[in-house]
């Protein structure tokens, strides 16, 4: 079982990618902004953060900056989700994958799948 936190403010986007990824047999923590994943990470070590980027009180963006600046934070691996079709910068913000919403959900748990090194956990049977 792979502990996932996801930082989401749209309530039914993070509904579903939580049921989803709990049907998968991953612990899913939920935050609605960046300051609450912060707190989060206070107790919890996630195996992968997934965040959107457009949030009130602290956004996706800042949140990786936050991340990558913390020794013991910097190497759990950021999907970020954006309804921008502008690429971030990199440099700016390490993500490992940026998806565009909406999106298909079978995109999202292949990302997740080679993000965590996993065989293909698009089979819910």
């Amino acid at each position: 079982m792979r502990t996932i936190l996801l930082v989401e403010d749209e309530a039914p986007i993070a509904q579903l990618v939580l049921d989803i990824l709990s049907d998968l047999g991953h612990r899913v923590v939920t935050a609605m902004h960046g300051l609450e994943a912060l707190m989060h990470l206070r107790e919890v070590r996630p195996d992968l953060i997934i965040s959107n980027v457009s949030m009130p009180v602290m956004d996706g963006k800042e949140l990786c900056k936050q991340l990558q600046s913390d020794p013991e934070l910097r190497t759990i691996p950021i999907v970020l989700l954006s309804a921008t079709r502008s690429k971030l910068d990199i440099e700016e913000c390490k993500y490992t994958a940026l998806i565009e919403k909406p999106f298909e959900v079978e995109v999202l748990l292949e990302t997740i799948s080679k993000t965590l090194g996993e065989g293909d956990s698009t089979s819910t049977s």
